[in-house]
Formats: structure tokens, C-alpha cells, sequence
């Protein structure tokens, strides 16, 4: 409970919201950095959950779309080119992930946390291949 209670001010201390954040949820990526390991990728995990079990329902590929999202620096065209795809389909599949994971992609910090999340279960799955 002490180990919580000192990574949630930390947390609150990195993206100063002293007296504001005082759960692990609000300070988000920050907090499962400062714990690392395991708490990392629960993080990870309870982020994109909904899209992970989306994708694996519907054979869908959100988690892709995400990441070339995310990494084409929110660009819907270049996405739209990396994955091949027609433009309105990229926004019907954003729009999809906005619903899905109740995501603000114009938010910086959401975005952050989302490449955050990705990268890890990506290093997670690497490590176990």
C-alpha cells in the first residue's frame, strides 16, 4: 500500500497534478513507468484490452491500424498508404478505435500512453516467441 502511495506521487509529481491524481489510473503511463516490469505491461494490457478482444472477435486489425496510426504521427493519409487502404475506411477503423477504447487520439498524453502500450506488449511478445 506504501509502494503505491509513493508511485502515485510520483506519478502526480511528473505530470504535475499534486492534489489532483491520487489513483494509479490518473497518472497513467507515468506511474506504470516509474513501477516498470509487470505493472508495465498490466498497464498495457488494461489500455488496449477492448481492441485486443475486438481484433480477436471480429478478426479485425485496430491494434495495426493504431500502431501505423501512431506512427505515421497521426497523419490519416500516410496511414491510409502504409495499410493500403481507402480513407474513409482508415477513418471508419478511428473512428472504431475512439468508440472501442473511449480514446481522445488529439490528446497528446493519450497518444503517448497508446505508443507507450503498444511498444510494450510488442517488446512482451517479442520476449515470448
Amino acid at each position: 500500500m506504501l509502494d503505491e502511495a509513493v508511485l502515485i506521487a510520483r506519478g502526480a509529481a511528473a505530470l504535475d497534478r499534486w492534489g489532483v491524481a491520487s489513483s494509479k489510473n490518473q497518472v497513467g503511463a507515468y506511474g506504470a513507468l516509474l513501477a516498470g516490469g509487470e505493472q508495465l505491461r498490466l498497464f498495457a494490457l488494461r489500455l488496449l484490452q477492448p481492441l485486443l478482444d475486438y481484433d480477436e472477435r471480429h478478426g479485425a486489425s485496430l491494434v495495426s491500424t493504431l500502431t501505423a496510426y501512431l506512427d505515421a504521427g497521426g497523419s490519416p493519409t500516410a496511414t491510409a498508404r502504409t495499410l493500403n487502404l481507402h480513407i474513409n475506411s482508415l477513418y471508419y477503423r478511428l473512428q472504431r478505435l475512439r468508440e472501442l477504447g473511449k480514446f481522445d487520439l488529439d490528446d497528446p498524453e493519450v497518444r503517448f500512453e497508446l505508443q507507450l502500450a503498444l511498444r510494450v506488449l510488442r517488446t512482451a511478445s517479442d520476449h515470448m516467441s
